[in-house]
């Protein structure tokens, strides 16, 4: 599952590549990070991860276009399950209402709060939905990467990390044909969903220096907690699990 693999590798890449150059324990240090897309099903997932694992605050980032207000009360509902509430919640998971397209906002924001770590786990989701209504995709996941990417190199002297969620589609039918993928493998995407997602990675290499520290991570077929199990964009997974757990043929 996501909870187990995916934060765990978005955090580890953090731990190992700044921990082990400075001898420090950076999971036990209280840090700020900033999560964005975190009403979403990776962004909840990765906060309850960092909440549980780590002594780190976040500054959580959202504009419930892709999800609802509802998914913030149902994680709240968890972490009060887990006991991780009242004054330790309040002081580590901090939620603003913001769209990442904006990048004064996004650069007010990071001032702000200093974050130290991003994680940027915010996009529009599902190749299918692309197909018929494309323009979001490349406005809010190209564009939107973008504006994160630039206004993290305008908070350089805090910012030391950017991790950015992209997408196994970005190479297309190459996952037909060649079996095992190298990270190298020249990219085929084959939708507006997987275009916006190379396009953030190229314009990401239009931005780089000497000094940019951003790691894109190709997710693939993602599924755990929080995702969405009804409507016509939920994926196969959720959709058996929640089939079998009312006893329902799949």
């Amino acid at each position: 599952m996501f909870e187990q693999i995916g934060c765990v590798r978005a955090v580890d890449i953090i731990q190992k590549d700044l921990c082990l150059k400075n001898e420090v324990d950076l999971i036990d240090q209280s840090l700020v990070v900033m999560v964005t897309g975190a009403a979403g099903f990776v962004g909840r997932n990765l906060c309850q991860y960092i909440l549980e694992k780590t002594n780190w605050s976040i500054v959580g980032v959202d504009n419930f276009l892709n999800d609802t207000k509802s998914n913030l009360d149902e994680f709240y509902t968890y972490l009060n399950n887990k006991r991780i509430s009242g004054p330790l919640l309040s002081t580590r998971f901090k939620f603003f209402m913001q769209d990442i397209t904006n990048t004064e906002e996004i650069n007010n924001l990071m001032l702000a709060t200093g974050p130290r770590f991003i994680f940027h786990q915010a996009a529009i989701g599902s190749v299918k939905r692309s197909m018929t209504d494309p323009l979001p995709y490349y406005a809010n996941n190209a564009w939107g990467t973008m504006s994160i990417i630039l206004a993290a190199n305008m908070n350089k002297t805090t910012v030391s990390r950017v991790i950015v969620a992209s997408s196994s589609s970005v190479y297309g039918k190459c996952l037909e044909s060649y079996g095992p993928i190298k990270e190298n493998r020249k990219l085929s995407p084959q939708s507006p969903y997987a275009y916006s997602k190379s396009i953030s990675e190229i314009l990401h290499a239009s931005q780089s220096d000497e000094d940019s520290k951003i790691i894109f991570l190709r997710y693939f077929n993602v599924f755990g907690r929080y995702q969405k199990t009804i409507g016509p964009y939920a994926t196969v997974i959720p959709k058996f699990c929640k089939l079998i757990l009312e006893g329902k043929p799949i």
